[in-house]
C-alpha cells in the first residue's frame, strides 16, 4: 500500500538518480497524491493511499476526507473489502508462510524453529504421557523407557500422515478420541471435588502398595471403569450414528456430562 501527503501542494517527484522505487510505484504514490486532493483542508494534512497487487495494478484508493473521517489507509482498506470482485487470501500454514520468503537466512531460521517446536512438544504431549500410561499397565514388567518405546514404534504403524490425507478421518478421530477422554475427565472431577471432598493422601498417590489408599479393589477403581464404559459408548454413538451427526461435534462434552454423573451414582 502506497500512502502520499499532498500537504505541500505538489508532487514529490524523487530525482531519477535516487529512485528506488519501480515504475508501479511511482504512478501508485502520483495516483495517492491525486486522490489526497480530494479531501478537505485543515488542521489534518492531506493525505491518500493506494493498494496496488505484485503486477502494479491498482486495486483500490482511498483518501483521508478531514476530520472525524477514517484516515486514508482505512479509507483504501474498506473500499477494497467492499469490492465483491476481490478476495483476500489468509495463509494459515505457517510453514507455507515461512516458505514464501525470499531471504534463505529467515527460511532456515524458520525451519529450525518449526523442526525443534515439533520435536519439544512431541516429547512432552507424544512421548511422556504414553510411556507412563504402557509402564502403568504393568509396571513389573513394562519401565518407563519401555513404554516410551512401544508409543514411539506404534506411532508409525498407526501411520498418522495417512489421517492428515483425509479430513473425514481426522475428524472422526478427534472425535471418537474426544468420547473416550471426556468421561475420564467426568470421573476426575466428580472424584476430586464431590468423593475426596479436595482432600487427597499425596504419598499414596506415588506408591502401588496394597495398603495405599487408592489401590482400590486389586488396583482397579472398578466404579470408574463401570462408570467409564457407557459414557464412553453412548459418546462414540453419538459420533457413529448417522441420525446422531448433530452432536459428534459435542462428544467431549457429552462424555464428560455422562461420566461424571454415572460415576456420581456409582460413588454414592
Amino acid at each position: 500500500m502506497n500512502r502520499a501527503n499532498a500537504s505541500s501542494g505538489h508532487d514529490d517527484t524523487v530525482d531519477a538518480e535516487f529512485n528506488v522505487f519501480s515504475d508501479a510505484e511511482i504512478v501508485a504514490m502520483e495516483t495517492a497524491l491525486a486522490a489526497a486532493r480530494q479531501g478537505v483542508r485543515g488542521a489534518n494534512p492531506l493525505v491518500g493511499a493506494v493498494i496496488i497487487d505484485a503486477d502494479g495494478t491498482v486495486l483500490a484508493i482511498g483518501h483521508h476526507r478531514g476530520a472525524g473521517t477514517p484516515h486514508a489507509e482505512a479509507d483504501v482498506i474498506n473500499r477494497l473489502l467492499g469490492d465483491e470482485s476481490f478476495r483476500l487470501r489468509f495463509e494459515e500454514d505457517p510453514v507455507e508462510t515461512v516458505g514464501r520468503i525470499d531471504y534463505p537466512t529467515a527460511v532456515i531460521l524458520g525451519a529450525l524453529t518449526f523442526t525443534i517446536a515439533t520435536i519439544g512438544i512431541n516429547i512432552v504431549a507424544n512421548f511422556v504421557s504414553p510411556a507412563f500410561d504402557f509402564s502403568n499397565v504393568a509396571p513389573r514388567l513394562i519401565s518407563w523407557r519401555a513404554g516410551g518405546m512401544l508409543a514411539a514404534v506404534a506411532s508409525i504403524f498407526i501411520t498418522p500422515w495417512n489421517l492428515f490425507n483425509n479430513p473425514a478421518v481426522i475428524h472422526y478421530t478427534l472425535d471418537v478420541l474426544g468420547s473416550f477422554i471426556g468421561p475420564l475427565y467426568g470421573i476426575l472431577i466428580v472424584d476430586y471435588y464431590l468423593v475426596k471432598r479436595q482432600k487427597i493422601v499425596l504419598d499414596d498417590l506415588y506408591t502401588v502398595a496394597p495398603t495405599g489408599s487408592y489401590w482400590y479393589r486389586n488396583g482397579v477403581n472398578y466404579r470408574a471403569v463401570a462408570a467409564l464404559l457407557p459414557a464412553a459408548l453412548i459418546a462414540v454413538l453419538c459420533v457413529m450414528v448417522p441420525s446422531l451427526d448433530g452432536m459428534a461435534n459435542f462428544s467431549w462434552f457429552i462424555g464428560a456430562g455422562l461420566g461424571a454423573l454415572f460415576y456420581r451414582l456409582l460413588a454414592r
